[in-house]
């Protein structure tokens, strides 16, 4: 027979075997020790202080993480409320007639100079369309620093007259205010 090492396929046998022609009666046969305790298959459990020092270092590293996120939004708030990069350089009013632009600007509550992130659009909408004469507004804001607004105006097409008062009458047949001297005749 010939000798070969143990492989995958083979396994050896627990004593090996006598090399052919060496056999020598007065040696005693190897005797296999296996009162030594074998390593278990299931793993070893941490000791306590291992276990709190590992939570510990989870807690820590996610108190850091969650920190520092905050920090930053806050800083990236803080930078586009006060950055001069961000103050209304251009108020661009389309589709006032009657009105002025200033008179517009006034209504929105629209400055030079104010933080474009303070701007809200369906507010300032709002405002402008408290103006009897604005039938619909809306407001668009154009990053770095620009508000777009266009409005649509009313036009009067008649007087009505409701007991002693008279109040004008747009092209849809809504009355939309009392007459004044400013008016049209």
């Amino acid at each position: 027979a010939s000798l070969q090492p143990p492989n995958r396929r083979t396994r050896p046998s627990a004593t090996p075997p006598e090399p052919e022609g060496l056999a020598d009666s007065s040696v005693p046969p190897v005797a296999v020790d296996d009162s030594r305790p074998r390593p278990s298959s299931e793993p070893k459990r941490p000791s306590r202080s291992r276990q709190w020092l590992a939570r510990f270092q989870l807690l820590t590293g996610v108190i850091v993480v969650v920190g520092a996120s905050v920090l930053v939004a806050w800083g990236l708030r803080r930078y586009l409320r006060s950055s001069p990069r961000f103050s209304l350089n251009t108020i661009a009013i389309d589709g006032n007639h009657r009105l002025t632009a200033h008179q517009v600007a006034k209504r929105a509550g629209l400055t030079l100079g104010r933080n474009i992130f303070t701007v809200d659009e369906d507010s300032t909408a709002a405002g402008i369309t408290t103006d009897p004469w604005v039938e619909a507004a809306t407001v668009t804001t154009e990053l770095p620093s620009s508000v777009h607004v266009k409005i649509v105006e009313r036009e009067a097409r008649l007087i009505t007259s409701i007991g002693t008062k008279l109040y004008l009458v747009d092209t849809k047949g809504n009355i939309f205010k009392e007459v004044s001297e400013s008016d049209p005749g």
